[in-house]
């Protein structure tokens, strides 16, 4: 299987590398971590302009019509760069399931939004259990009326303090499958979105939900069978994911080799004894490996 980008993608990569080069750093990463800060609006509204989130939507979306591929390559840059942000969550984990199940008035409303950086958004899945299975979701949901109303708690959501909109999934049914999604705006009447303390600074969240009310419009893909659009986010997130931890990798391992050649230790540098030399190659063969599996996936 040829995984080599195309000469497009090869474009995005290199333009994204320039850029994410000059304008961002280990150093502002740092500097988020003590201003208590998750992200860059700056920074954010610079990638918008340069058309990063709309590069998987349709065109009469705003979008530029690439491919879940091009995507990844993106990504994968952000995650050498170590690009904090809700980009993954807006556009993968919702944008996507947006774009595929959502009624035409919530794409058209929601889809150009996210596509130019003017609203965010997350999924929330996961409860007290840990677990990724419909069983683990205990959020109820009941319809009275013409409107929803949601009781639970979310544990662990990516980005929930930073982020415009949430996608609910929640207990509708008896049966183990009956979940439903609902979108819900961050500042609706019954949320509350406490931020979780993490050791790498990443943005997670706890989301409660008390007697919230949503309209009928909330609701996204069926009633009863939205665990499959669950399942759907969770696997394009985790081949985001991947890729953003593959370009990590990748500068960790450019920057051994870098400290190798530098570092000069009997008279010579590291780098040319045989033992250290044995365990970069091991890294690049991990890294390589990663990038296979990642593509392949993807």
């Amino acid at each position: 299987m040829d995984l080599s980008f195309t000469d497009t993608q090869k474009m995005l990569v290199t333009e994204a590398r320039q850029f994410l080069k000059s304008t961002w750093g280990t150093s502002m990463v740092r500097k988020l971590g003590k201003d208590k800060k998750d992200y860059s609006n700056d920074l954010w509204m610079a990638m918008a302009e340069l058309g990063w989130m709309g590069i998987v939507f349709p065109q009469e979306y705003g979008g530029t019509g690439g491919t879940f591929i091009d995507l990844c390559a993106l990504v994968e840059e952000m995650g050498r760069h170590l690009v904090p942000g809700p980009f993954c969550s807006s556009i993968g984990l919702v944008g996507l399931t947006l774009l595929k199940e959502a009624d035409n008035e919530t794409r058209s409303l929601m889809i150009p939004k996210l596509a130019s950086g003017q609203i965010t958004a997350t999924l929330a899945v996961t409860e007290e259990t840990g677990g990724l299975a419909p069983e683990d979701i205990e959020t109820i949901c009941v319809r009275k009326n013409d409107h929803y109303i949601l009781n639970g708690t979310k544990l662990f959501v990516p980005d929930a303090q930073n982020v415009d909109y949430i996608l609910i999934a929640a207990r509708t049914g008896s049966k183990p499958t009956n979940i439903s999604l609902f979108l819900a705006p961050t500042d609706s009447d019954g949320i509350d979105i406490r931020a979780h303390k993490t050791m790498s600074f990443d943005a997670q969240g706890e989301l409660r939900l008390v007697n919230t009310q949503l309209p009928l419009s909330s609701l996204i893909g069926e009633f009863n069978n939205g665990w499959p659009l669950v399942d759907r986010a969770l696997q394009l997130g985790t081949m985001l994911k991947c890729a953003e931890m593959l370009g990590g990798a990748e500068i960790i391992l450019d920057k051994t080799i870098e400290h190798l050649q530098e570092r000069v230790q009997f008279g010579r540098p590291i780098g040319t004894f045989q033992a250290l030399q044995h365990h970069c190659a091991n890294m690049a063969i991990d890294v390589e490996g990663c990038r296979y599996l990642t593509y392949q996936a993807a």
